[in-house]
């Protein structure tokens, strides 16, 4: 992964290099020739062609790969630049500054276009979270590496007109670096589209599910704001620069000492602190804290600007710190929140997702922000009304953020731990083909008819009525609990006969009695199947029927579990909230917090491996060795059971197989989910406890074999538990101890588990035959 992000930023570098050698002389040519007031016209010709550049993007992108769109992207840049350069110093003609002023506001999102969707293969969501601000961080760099030349530059060359040149030649170096890129992860970043995907990558699937559709209006709806208070912040940095700034070597110089101020800024927040904050607050903080930075700022300059008025000193000052905040709020935290965001879509959308938002958003928010201009123009407003509207649409892009984080969490949630599909009752049938399948000789038949009368059309009385004499019990007592179901006469002889089956030692019996009432849910069932919680083993049967039954069934469960001290019946209680969690709209209130249950799981998973490596490869402690790592699996299954009480079990099994995928993106997206529902930190650790190899668990002290058997079999602290890992560590004292094995084993000879005494019992008397030929479990 490092020489994927090193590459990466290379370009990101490149990019930022060539747009401050880019922005420089044109906006030092546009504000000596047209000056500030003029900007809202450029900002509005940005809007209408960063659509069409969309667009173009977007087609090339359904035909080439994505090395190919890079190659064409840059090319174009690399065109426009050198001509611009060729029309300003031979042909003096001053209205291609307005051009490439334009052109930045363009340069940049299409830049994080090309690098954002190659991060996207390259990088699975994690690494994209943790690494993608070092990427932005080469932007920063070769901003502030720019802008120090640009200001050393001028002088010699005379003037800012020659800065383009240079910025040809910069932006030749960032196109083969591209090109590089893609030769040297060709699998990734040089393969074609397939010809059949054309039409779906321009335009997203009819058919997509609305949570991912509501996700890109959030992200597109969030970038759009991000961009618009961007450009006005811009706008009035550039307006007040022109104003103390009237000479355009002066300003040109200005405006690359400010841009390196900003990138060096921008690059200390990266390197030391928008990592940690990433990994701290998720994405959650990288999307929220932009804008809330930026509302203090706002304010702040706000009152400035009233009390010291706008010509000042100080306003300038203010106007142009608040900047330096929000690129470095961007480079740190935004750019990488928004890149993760997108890999929380479906892979079919993502690219067209990206390159709608970056390539149109941007421009279609200069737009936006030329028609707000120009407006207040027309009004003869100052700049300290565009401060205050920027501050409004910043509160409204804090809104935004908050909502796009939500539809974030859903979308991560439908790519791990969606259902591939969802089995539908037969609703639609003739009554003559269903009476058809009652009357089947085959058992497979009735069902499916029985399936057709499920409380969801009449009651065929007659014929369900017929099959409660049936031989075969599914077909019986499905139609038992259809007349339940469907009450009447004979609905107390049905339930009298349901009972009986329930109780019934045949186990057959039992889960057809178990399946009927699934087939044909009625509140009549729910007192029963709570009581059937732990008196029956967890089978697929009891869990469809605690499905149906979930409303009812569950705030009885939950108040069983609160009483129910560690053992069988508890652990089948957490099975089945587990269970009914999935029919449930939201987790039932009273569930043990599962902070509490991950910190006590990963104490004992963290002492049962510390026990196991001081075991050693002794043959002799072969059992206890293995009940020791059945434990911590047995911890594993816990943590997954409560967390499945309180987010459903489908969607846990789905996280788990993720995170034991051997690809990394559905790993990454299995530990991404857990941290959106768990929280960061608690995320972490149960990742780390339902890996099947953790490597981040609480410390355990570091004990001798014997320290360890001693502690395992005579549990001071209380802190085991197991009557199995008691036998076992009894089974290991002879080997351990010898002949001192008799004081620590003589006091659970009569211990009321007959399987401790047992083996307390064989440890004192057969001791030796163990120092002879080694244990064998099956003597235990």
């Amino acid at each position: 992964m490092r020489n994927r992000v090193l590459l990466l930023a290379a370009q990101a570098g490149l990019l930022g290099l060539s747009v401050v050698f880019l922005i420089v002389p044109a906006s030092a040519l546009f504000l000596d020739r047209y000056g500030a007031d003029d900007l809202p016209f450029v900002y509005l010709a940005v809007a209408v062609l960063g659509v069409l550049v969309s667009r173009v993007i977007r087609e090339l992108q359904a035909r080439l790969s994505l090395v190919a769109v890079a190659t064409w992207c840059i090319g174009a840049y690399v065109v426009l630049v050198a001509a611009s350069w060729v029309l300003l110093r031979f042909g003096h003609q001053d209205w291609v500054s307005a051009l490439l002023v334009g052109l930045f506001p363009l340069a940049i999102p299409v830049g994080f276009v090309l690098i954002g969707t190659q991060a996207g293969r390259l990088l699975d969501v994690r690494t994209m979270k943790q690494s993608f601000a070092r990427i932005v961080a080469g932007f920063s760099l070769g901003f502030v590496v720019g802008g120090l030349a640009t200001t050393a530059l001028i002088g010699p060359l005379g003037g800012p007109v020659d800065l383009l040149l240079v910025d040809v030649v910069i932006g030749a170096v960032y196109l083969w670096t591209a090109i590089a890129t893609g030769r040297r992860f060709p699998a990734e970043l040089a393969r074609r589209p397939p010809l059949e995907s054309g039409t779906a990558t321009a335009a997203p699937p009819r058919s997509a599910p609305p949570r991912r559709q509501r996700l890109f209006v959030m992200i597109f709806g969030y970038q759009l704001l991000a961009a618009g208070v961007t450009q006005l912040l811009d706008y009035v940095v550039w307006e007040r620069a022109a104003y103390h700034f009237s000479d355009p070597s002066d300003l040109a110089r200005f405006q690359g000492l400010y841009g390196t101020l900003i990138n060096v800024v921008a690059l200390t927040f990266v390197f030391l602190a928008a990592g940690r904050l990433l990994v701290r607050y998720g994405e959650r903080g990288g999307l929220t804290a932009n804008p809330l930075g930026m509302i203090v700022l706002l304010l702040l300059s706000t009152v400035v600007g009233v009390l010291a008025g706008e010509g000042g000193t100080a306003f300038f000052v203010a106007v142009c710190a608040q900047q330096v905040a929000h690129i470095a709020l961007i480079d740190g935290m935004t750019r990488a929140a928004i890149n993760t965001a997108y890999q929380a879509l479906h892979p079919s959308s993502r690219l067209h997702a990206q390159t709608v938002v970056e390539a149109a958003g941007a421009p279609l928010a200069l737009g936006f922000v030329g028609v707000l201009l120009l407006a207040f123009r027309f009004a003869d407003l100052g700049v300290i009304v565009v401060v205050a509207v920027t501050l409004v649409l910043t509160a409204a892009w804090l809104v935004v953020a908050v909502v796009a984080y939500a539809r974030y969490r859903e979308g991560v949630l439908a790519l791990v731990a969606a259902r591939p599909w969802e089995p539908l009752d037969l609703l639609q049938s003739d009554d003559e083909v269903v009476k058809g399948l009652l009357a089947s000789a085959d058992g497979r038949d009735v069902m499916v008819g029985l399936s057709a009368v499920s409380g969801r059309r009449p009651l065929l009385a007659t014929e369900v009525a017929g099959l409660m004499t049936s031989a075969d019990p599914y077909a019986r007592l499905t139609a038992v609990c259809e007349l339940i179901e469907a009450g009447g006469e004979s609905a107390e002889e049905a339930q009298q006969q349901w009972v009986t089956a329930l109780g019934d030692p045949d186990v057959e019996v039992h889960q057809a009695a178990l399946s009927g009432s699934a087939a044909a849910p009625d509140p009549f069932f729910a007192p029963y199947l709570l009581d059937a919680i732990t008196t029956s083993p967890p089978s697929a049967a009891l869990a469809d029927a605690l499905e149906r039954h979930a409303a009812e069934v569950a705030p009885g469960a939950v108040g069983r579990l609160a009483d129910e001290p560690p053992g069988v019946s508890r652990e089948r209680l957490t099975w089945a909230l587990g269970v009914m969690r999935d029919s449930l709209p939201a987790a039932p209130a009273g569930l043990p917090d599962i902070p509490a249950v991950v910190a006590d799981r990963e104490v004992r998973v963290a002492r049962a491996r510390a026990a196991t490596a001081a075991l050693g490869e002794d043959p002799a402690l072969r059992m206890l060795h293995r009940a020791l790592t059945e434990d911590a699996e047995h911890s594993s299954r816990t943590v997954a059971e409560h967390l499945a009480m309180h987010h459903g079990r489908r969607r846990v099994d789905r996280i788990v197989t993720a995170l034991r995928e051997p690809g990394a993106h559905e790993r990454a997206l299995a530990i991404e989910l857990l941290e959106v529902l768990a929280g960061r930190e608690t995320g972490e650790r149960v990742a780390a406890l339902l890996d099947p190899d953790p490597n981040d668990l609480a410390a355990a002290p570091e004990r001798s074999a014997a320290e360890w058997v001693t502690d395992l079999v005579a549990d001071p602290e209380g802190r085991w538990g197991d009557p199995w890992l008691r036998a076992c560590a009894i089974h290991a004292a002879p080997a351990v101890f010898g002949p001192l094995a008799d004081e620590l084993v003589r006091p659970w000879v009569d211990d009321s588990d007959p399987v401790v005494a047992e083996t307390a019992r064989w440890a004192i008397g057969d001791r030796r035959r163990l120092w002879d030929h080694g244990p064998v479990r099956d003597e235990v």
